[in-house]
């Protein structure tokens, strides 16, 4: 938990008083909604990294009894482009169902991989040994200002963003899926090598926004790419059923 984000956040006026003169306990999701209007920086990425730590700050109140389990206002609150004020109150809507999908062989795997061809292989790679979500691994980036997030010192892969949409539709990098989705994923030695190799090959023109896979202009990647263009093919050529 990041102290300063944690300041400003006990700081920031509410009703006449400041955020930090409520009890946790009091505190509701429609409290929270207002925090991001006295950001001194605006931006949705400086808005979602101070609102992380906020989200942790009540994942640990409930860890300590503070507030009842599954009872965090925080999780009722979201990142946003739309208006001003940068956070925005989810829905309650019941979850889809989701389509259940065969999990395949470790060989099946392997023979995918051999079979894949690059610039897809790499990203093929990468989710098979690490778990990552399509859109963790779109939004995945080497580096920004604050840290890098392919980490080669240290072996290991920071996860720390998604894929969100605005209003029109347009996808930016966001939030994760869920709290607990921010991890820290060891790099095996073949990710490693794969990695390695992709960022020395990786031509300048798509290191504009430094993603680690990117759209053929250097921008946010498509999973759907990915899928079509380079997994799919390539369990074709490894007959394995996709």
């Amino acid at each position: 938990i990041k102290a300063s984000h944690m300041r400003h956040f006990a700081n920031a006026p509410h009703n006449g008083k400041r955020i930090g003169d409520y009890k946790v306990k009091d505190l509701t999701a429609k409290d929270l909604k207002t925090i991001a209007q006295y950001y001194p920086d605006p931006s949705r990425k400086n808005v979602s990294k101070r609102f992380r730590t906020i989200k942790h700050f009540f994942n640990f109140c409930e860890s300590e009894d503070v507030i009842p389990v599954n009872k965090s206002p925080a999780a009722r609150v979201r990142v946003t482009l739309k208006g001003e004020r940068r956070l925005a109150m989810t829905n309650n809507k019941k979850p889809e169902k989701q389509t259940k999908y065969r999990r395949i062989t470790v060989e099946e795997m392997d023979a995918i991989i051999e079979h894949a061809e690059q610039p897809f292989k790499t990203g093929i790679i990468t989710a098979a040994y690490t778990g990552m979500r399509p859109g963790e691994l779109c939004a995945l980036q080497w580096n920004d200002e604050d840290e890098s997030y392919v980490d080669f010192d240290e072996d290991r892969i920071h996860v720390a963003w998604g894929i969100d949409k605005n209003e029109h539709g347009g996808r930016y990098r966001g939030s994760l899926k869920t709290d607990n989705a921010d991890r820290y994923i060891p790099i095996a030695t073949n990710v490693r090598i794969a990695l390695r190799e992709h960022k020395m090959n990786q031509p300048l023109k798509l290191r504009k926004e430094n993603f680690v896979l990117p759209n053929k202009n250097g921008g946010l990647g498509y999973s759907r790419t990915y899928m079509n263009s380079g997994l799919r093919p390539a369990c074709e050529r490894a007959g394995v059923e996709s």
